[in-house]
């Protein structure tokens, strides 16, 4: 398996669905890592990662066996093989398809540990769950896309190519950019326009509410206090009319009272 891939070598021609799309092969190195490599520059911008994403995507594998097991399905064995193993008593077809099937896992895991094992479709579904991130997987002329979660997509959007004629992974980039993660670019960048604008929008209404609202209240207080000077003036004023008004009457009668002497 020869390194047939460059960021613009005859793969190019290979897969037209990435011209259509804007996208180009980017070149990685054949040694059986190629998977791994191709992840790695995906994440990182370089293939030198490759043996720590496939240690996590083995490691992955082990700790959650119910996840990759049915990959490893093998035949049941047969209840009636022949007159002798008749007489040995019914065999557990499902005990020993379970045992077989643990030991070719088991042993999956050991080879997928060595450098330069090729990996598959098991490994690429280890790395989405492992990374929590969305891989499309780029043929000829059709893509697989394997999500982070059912029903959901991941702000990550990993981008490979698989050339089944090589069987041969190579990374994918945008044509106008040299940035690995093509979709998580272009999403992060209108998702950024999209909040900014969002969040300026929202501080601009949050700031003319505060306004409204201060406004109003400057309004309201100057009212209550026109209301309670004007109560107060009304209490103070009242009861000196009435005070000056009795000492009238006592002037008067004081004035109207006859002296005797």
């Amino acid at each position: 398996m020869g390194p047939r891939s460059s960021r613009k070598g005859v793969q190019a021609d290979e897969f037209p669905i990435l011209k259509e799309n804007g996208l180009v092969i980017h070149k990685i190195e054949a040694d059986g890592n190629c998977l791994f490599r191709a992840l790695s520059d995906q994440l990182y911008g370089h293939s030198e990662d490759h043996l720590k994403i496939r240690r996590d995507i083995v490691e992955q594998m082990r700790a959650n066996p119910d996840d990759y097991n049915p990959y490893f399905a093998v035949g049941f064995v047969k209840r009636n093989a022949g007159r002798r193993a008749a007489r040995a008593g019914p065999v557990d077809s499902q005990a020993a398809s379970d045992a077989k099937l643990e030991e070719n896992f088991r042993a999956h895991l050991v080879k997928m540990s060595r450098p330069r094992t090729w990996g598959d479709q098991t490994e690429l579904k280890a790395f989405v769950q492992e990374y929590k991130v969305d891989v499309t997987v780029w043929y000829p002329r059709w893509k697989l896309t394997f999500p982070a979660e059912h029903g959901k997509s991941s702000r990550v959007q990993v981008q490979i190519a698989f050339n089944e004629n090589a069987s041969h992974y190579s990374s994918v980039r945008h044509v106008s950019s040299d940035h690995p993660s093509v979709s998580y670019v272009k999403a992060t960048t209108e998702k950024k326009s999209e909040i900014n604008k969002s969040v300026a929008t929202s501080a601009a209404d949050t700031l003319n509410k505060k306004r409204k609202s201060d406004v109003g209240n400057t309004r309201k207080d100057n009212a209550q206090e026109d209301d309670s000077m004007k109560r107060v003036k009304r209490r103070k004023v009242q009861p000196v009319k009435k005070a000056l008004s009795q000492q009238r009457k006592k002037l008067i009668e004081l004035a109207n009272t006859r002296f005797v002497g």
